[in-house]
């Protein structure tokens, strides 16, 4: 972190998961009766999936998805639970963890990510929130549609307010998933999408224990993401994704002066299990190096997933359960071509 940074650290973190199902009841649920009339997204599928050039009915076809996963992969599913509540439990729930009445009041930033179509796709989600939590005075908005890569975005946009506005104390980043019907659960690389929420706390701070934020980088490429456009297999080849990820952690740790071994603690927010293993694999990760990932079972939460793991590395800091000084990466990855990782440094004296 240069001398003209400003000390912003991550402080305080809450999610929300829904309940844990399996592909197979997701499938039990896409040929349902009542698929059409619980769901205002399904008109939009053609649309979202044009540009893929892939027929949306055989994401949703039993043949198809079992072609690409096992029907007892588990996931998190919100059931009727709105896109928008989701986000709104984990503010609620940032909120009273709060030691001051004001709670979110005193936020001065607001951004919200997401990738999936909310059941109200016309509505700004965002906004409704920030009318909820009386935070329509300040600026809030959207960073969107990099899936797991969403979360660094945000932090590269925060980190702008911050460094042009130093009256700016404080924002919240917010991030939530909802993958409405018929909208297809299971993509290529055996991917698993899941819903859910995160929101995570950060303030301009020299005294604050949690995790301050050193660098951040985003990186859209074009060359894996031509790859998926073509293909719809579950074998699509995820070593290039992997490379790419190396190669932005590596830009990252050589811009600091540092080398994986310098690294603590590495935290996975990758597609799958397996792509988070080749990640350590080319990284040559130390053995005493901590891992961080979500359970198999709760599958991709896209743009809630890198949060979801950074608020579980936040927890252990402000535990004391990861040495003072020690440094973190959190790293990201999205389907359509979107890298990104933060390096982070423990402050819990």
């Amino acid at each position: 972190m240069s001398q003209h940074e400003p000390n912003i650290r991550l402080s305080l973190a809450r999610s929300e998961l829904p309940q844990l199902r399996t592909v197979e009841d997701w499938l039990a649920d896409v040929i349902s009766d009542d698929v059409e009339k619980n769901t205002s997204v399904i008109k939009y599928l053609p649309l979202l999936f044009e540009e893929l050039d892939i027929d949306p009915a055989t994401l949703v076809d039993k043949a198809h998805v079992t072609g690409m996963v096992s029907l007892n992969t588990g996931y998190l599913d919100a059931g009727s639970i709105p896109q928008y509540a989701l986000a709104r439990n984990s503010m609620t729930s940032l909120a009273d963890a709060f030691d001051c009445d004001a709670g979110l009041k005193h936020c001065g930033l607001l951004i919200y990510s997401h990738t999936g179509v909310d059941e109200e796709p016309v509505h700004s989600t965002v906004c409704w929130l920030a009318s909820e939590f009386e935070l329509s005075r300040i600026p809030s908005f959207a960073v969107s549609q990099l899936q797991g890569a969403c979360f660094f975005q945000a932090i590269d946009v925060a980190r702008g307010f911050f460094h042009s506005d130093p009256a700016l104390q404080s924002a919240l980043l917010v991030a939530a998933e909802k993958w409405s019907l018929p909208y297809p659960r299971v993509l290529p690389h055996r991917t698993v999408l899941s819903d859910g929420a995160v929101s995570i706390w950060l303030e301009r701070s020299q005294s604050v224990q949690g995790l301050e934020i050193c660098d951040s980088q985003v990186h859209c490429f074009t060359d894996f993401g031509d790859v998926y456009r073509q293909s719809a297999y579950p074998d699509q080849d995820t070593h290039a994704m992997s490379e790419k990820v190396t190669e932005t952690i590596n830009a990252l740790l050589k811009k600091h002066h540092l080398v994986m071994p310098d690294i603590s603690v590495l935290a996975h927010a990758g597609l799958t299990s397996s792509m988070n293993n080749q990640v350590e694999k080319k990284l040559a990760v130390a053995l005493d190096t901590v891992i961080v990932e979500t359970p198999p079972e709760y599958g991709y939460l896209s743009a809630a997933h890198a949060p979801y793991v950074t608020a579980k590395v936040l927890e252990m800091a402000i535990a004391d359960n990861i040495q003072d000084g020690a440094y973190v990466i959190v790293w990201g990855i999205g389907v359509g071509g979107s890298v990104g990782a933060v390096l982070m440094r423990v402050c819990n004296q």
